[in-house]
């Protein structure tokens, strides 16, 4: 009886030191989101060095445009809308493929 007992209060203490580290938001880091040419702003993307350095790669005259301004809230899909010939489907493939390498924010 007493094994039984014993084993009992084991399994609850094990049990409830996993419900508080399930309930702990401070204990696991929040999961990322990664950067995307359909969701994120190009000001955010600007704004973060290594998604800059990507930006300035495939598309190097928007990050020193003087028109910056008016795009930033702009995601880079809704950029190529306004400028298919210069912001094509094959680049923002290459962009996006880099950005989910960061495997930073949104």
């Amino acid at each position: 009886m007493r094994a039984h007992l014993l084993t009992l209060t084991l399994v609850v203490g094990c049990v409830a030191t996993y419900a508080t580290a399930q309930t702990d938001s401070s204990a696991v880091p929040a999961a990322k989101t990664a950067y995307s040419s359909s969701s994120t702003e190009i000001g955010t993307l600007l704004s973060d060095p290594l998604a800059r350095a990507i930006i300035e790669k495939y598309l190097p005259a928007l990050a020193s445009s003087q028109n910056l301004d008016s795009v930033r809230t702009m995601t880079l899909h809704d950029l190529q809308q306004m400028a298919p010939d210069r912001v094509t489907n094959e680049t923002l493939a290459k962009i996006d493929t880099e950005l989910a390498a960061l495997g930073t924010k949104k």
